[in-house]
């Protein structure tokens, strides 16, 4: 008599996990971010120069990878269900559609710090940009502000799929919070919370490239 063996299960699917485009990307985009700021800090706020021009060059690769590290999140969620999915989906949308108006931005400003020689020169060739009250909306106040709502959105995605630790949305909340504050609500003498806000951003960011799954104890990025 012969004993019947029992099927073989079918092995469990390995867990999609952060590429190293992505794990780069998200590392080093909110490092070139604050490196811009502190440029324009030293020298860009003065007005045309090579404070100005340096900081945006370096602000356009920024963005760039801001994208790349959003679409990395996108498929380390890897969402199964709708709500997640759906989630996922719109935060990746939202967070690319802010970089390309973060980039028409910096090539407008780019533009302008290029064809003028003073501050009061520089006002002057944005008076008929932010004047066109759609342009001011896509590419200065509403667009821009997309691409961090969407990493806001991806990071919660993520921490709730498990793939990332729940303090990467918190962080990058907070960091958020905080740059808007020091951007647009306090003093200039406390103009120093937006850049602290970048780099508690920074921390959230990277949370997510050094967060192990407790499924496999594998870390999150891979070739």
């Amino acid at each position: 008599m012969t004993t019947a063996t029992a099927p073989t299960p079918a092995p469990t699917p390995a867990p999609r996990l952060l590429t190293s485009p992505a794990a780069v990307a998200l590392t080093t985009a909110p490092a070139l971010w604050i490196i811009g700021w502190v440029v324009m800090r030293v020298d860009g706020h003065n007005g045309p120069g090579w404070g100005w021009t340096t900081a945006h060059s370096i602000w356009v690769l920024s963005f760039v990878l801001f994208a790349v590290g959003a679409l990395g999140m996108h498929r380390l969620a890897d969402a199964k269900h709708v709500a997640s999915r759906a989630g996922s989906l719109t935060g990746v949308i939202m967070a690319v559609a802010g970089t390309v108006a973060m980039l028409v931005q910096m090539g407008l400003d780019l533009y302008v710090g290029l064809t003028t020689s003073t501050k009061g020169e520089m006002s002057d060739a944005y008076d008929p940009i932010l004047g066109t009250t759609w342009v001011d909306l896509a590419f200065f106040q509403i667009g821009p502000a997309l691409l961090f709502v969407g990493l806001l959105i991806l990071g919660i995605v993520v921490a709730a799929r498990g793939k990332a630790p729940v303090l990467t949305p918190v962080l990058v909340g907070v960091g958020i919070t905080m740059m808007i504050l020091g951007r647009t609500a306090l003093p200039d003498g406390l103009r120093f919370v937006e850049g602290v806000g970048e780099v508690v951003m920074w921390l959230g960011l990277v949370a997510v490239v050094r967060h192990k799954p407790a499924t496999n104890g594998t870390t999150g990025m891979t070739r």
